[in-house]
């Protein structure tokens, strides 16, 4: 299996502006992840499109295996250049990385690329050339798992609350700030967000500039494994437990019927944790069996999980979200995991009836167990996880 390329990125607008001046799109090839940031000339709507028309044109031609070369000729030839400057109209970065490992970075007029290998600033072997009369940066190596690639605008440098360049905060300043977010972290989404909120403080919540922070982080395969539901047949419940035990990974137990079922099988007692109920939220157990990560409720925590990871995916990463993240309830803990911990989630699923109103029994395929499991695997494939259901 190859590495798993993790890419998020977090943006500001100019102040008063409608529309940021800053484009990013990523871009998934048959064995490689890209990522393209287009920085448009000044702000606005103007700006908008410049960087628009710049990464679309970039993403396109490099989907379609186009050398950097001629992408910048199509660029320069397609984008018109300042009357007062000769300047292009959008600058841009572009980070491409193979399943294999092989990397490619090429930036034309942008803040140097940031790299941080081993918790430690790594330098980059950066080589400018001419093409087509257009200076760029560029440079390939070997990615290897727990690197990270930060990429930026250049309103993350000089933030200033006036109307004064803040010196101190340069490319440097930004490169050692992410080293220490970096060291805190695990997902890209956090790192991103953390350095552009920053740079958001330091323009006093005021963006001279629009701001963006692109981010890439380097992994090895990390598996989640979550128990839910009992088995149809009350015989397989030491199978559906024997299974997912012997998995490697992170385990998560969620519900009442599969918690006792673990309990029982493996022998450890289920004690609640008083301390975890918030906002309305069931409580965890204790970690009584040092194998087994979280063990929670069910359905109202899952149902919760869900809601967090579609504020992920829709891009709401800043400060509030993390710190729901960073709760102590089950639902935070388990969205944690999923976002931070995994590239793989396999899923061991009991097919138990359920019982509605009235008694009713109800079948597993019209049960919101099934609902919900088919919501997770949506949510987790459209985060690039690997998602396997095992049914029992």
């Amino acid at each position: 299996m190859g590495l798993f390329i993790d890419i998020s990125y977090k943006s500001y607008h100019h102040f008063g502006e409608e529309l940021c001046g800053d484009k990013v799109e990523i871009i998934k090839t048959e064995d490689s992840k890209i990522i393209i940031l287009a920085d448009g000339m000044l702000s606005g709507v103007r700006a908008n499109i410049f960087s628009t028309m710049t990464s679309k044109i970039l993403g396109t031609l490099l989907k379609n295996g186009i050398c950097i070369d001629e992408a910048v000729d199509t660029i320069t030839k397609t984008l018109p250049s300042s009357s007062i400057n000769g300047e292009a109209y959008s600058t841009f970065s572009i980070i491409q990385i193979f399943d294999d490992g092989r990397t490619y970075i090429v930036e034309y007029d942008n803040p140097q690329c940031v790299c941080i290998r081993d918790h430690e600033l790594f330098n980059l072997p950066f080589k400018e050339r001419l093409v087509h009369g257009k200076k760029i940066t560029e440079c390939e190596f070997e990615a290897k798992p727990g690197d990270a690639f930060i990429c930026m605008s250049d309103g993350c440098i000089y933030c200033s609350g006036d109307n004064t360049m803040n010196l101190k905060w340069n490319r440097d300043a930004v490169a050692d700030y992410a080293l220490k977010c970096e060291k805190k972290t695990k997902s890209s989404s956090r790192l991103a967000a953390m350095i552009d909120d920053m740079c958001y403080d330091l323009y006093l919540g005021v963006p001279k500039d629009d701001t963006t922070v692109g981010v890439v982080r380097i992994s090895d395969e990390k598996r989640v494994n979550i128990f839910t539901g009992p088995p149809l047949n009350p015989e397989d419940d030491e199978r559906i437990v024997k299974d997912f035990m012997e998995a490697d990974g992170l385990k998560i137990v969620a519900g009442g019927t599969s918690s006792q079922i673990a309990s029982r099988v493996l022998g450890f007692k289920l004690e609640t944790d008083y301390d975890t109920i918030a906002d309305g939220m069931p409580p965890m157990a204790k970690k009584t069996c040092p194998d087994i990560d979280i063990i929670t409720e069910g359905v109202i925590t899952l149902h919760n999980v869900i809601m967090l990871l579609e504020r992920y995916l829709e891009g709401e990463i800043d400060i509030d979200f993390y710190d729901e993240l960073d709760k102590n309830v089950g639902s935070s803990k388990i969205a944690t995991a999923l976002i931070d911990e995994s590239t793989k989630v396999v899923f061991y699923v009991g097919k138990a009836a359920g019982v509605g109103e009235g008694g009713m029994k109800i079948s597993y395929e019209l049960s919101s167990r099934n609902s919900i499991i088919k919501k997770l695997e949506e949510l987790l494939i459209a985060m690039d996880r690997d998602v396997e259901i095992k049914y029992y």
